[in-house]
């Protein structure tokens, strides 16, 4: 990886910005990496091959009065359907996922 110094005009001080050798691009982080570097974005995958006929998995998000944005993917063997309820309850408490 190349850098590029300049020198910023407030301070004075040599600000070192990294350039891909390939493109001559400087290397930025894009939002979605920010994000998920802010503790903001987060990637959950549940599996488990003993769900048989008619089983369900539920999998609940507890963000409390905070906006959520969701998106999925899923991959069955079989028939499946998916759900996203909002205000839902549970019963029977809940784990965290590692």
């Amino acid at each position: 990886m190349t850098a590029i110094k300049l020198i910023d005009e407030n301070t004075g001080e040599f600000i070192t910005l990294d350039v891909d050798e390939e493109t001559n691009a400087l290397v930025t982080m894009g939002e979605p990496h920010a994000i998920l570097h802010q503790g903001k974005m987060f990637t959950v995958s549940m599996f488990d091959e003993a769900v048989a006929d008619n089983g369900y998995l539920t999998l609940q998000l507890a963000t409390g009065a905070k906006e959520v944005h969701a998106g999925s993917v899923v991959d069955a063997g079989g028939d499946a359907i998916v759900s996203l309820t909002e205000g839902a309850s549970t019963t029977g408490g809940t784990r965290t996922l590692r």
